[in-house]
């Protein structure tokens, strides 16, 4: 029975020392955020209207804790929606730019031969007007 005990002590102290450290972590991130001297003054200006108005403040109290959990969801929902809607239009804009691409390759490879094609076809007649020119100009002579 004492190691059974001892071992629901010490791990009795081992969750008071990761709730603690937990807590001392979220301490830390709102401090971050959050000033401590400006949450200090929020607080004090919720107590004092507390006080000067106990049911004004008793009831935004019950319309905000009850409220909160709708409104948490309908973020979550919104955010989720959003994120739903951006991943697949991603999605959606890579396939159909990769089909297009799959068109796009071949009529540029068609495109470049047609270019090289007309090149070709007007060097050709450059040479061969040229040639002609020699020709006539040299009859004339």
């Amino acid at each position: 029975m004492a190691l059974g005990e001892n071992i629901q002590a010490r791990m009795a102290m081992q969750g008071k020392g990761i709730v603690s450290a937990l807590l001392v972590y979220i301490k830390g991130a709102m401090d971050r955020v959050v000033k401590p001297e400006t949450r200090r003054d929020v607080y004090n200006t919720l107590h004092d209207f507390a006080n000067d108005r106990p049911v004004l403040a008793s009831l935004l109290l019950a319309l905000t804790l009850l409220s909160l959990t709708p409104l948490l969801l309908f973020t979550t929902f919104a955010i989720s929606v959003l994120l739903f809607a951006f991943t697949f239009s991603v999605f959606f804009s890579v396939f159909w730019i990769g089909l297009a691409s799959f068109l796009l390759v071949p009529t540029l490879l068609v495109c470049v031969g047609l270019g090289v094609c007309v090149w070709m076809w007007g060097l050709g007649t450059w040479i061969l007007g040229m040639w002609v020119r020699r020709l006539v100009v040299g009859r004339m002579t």
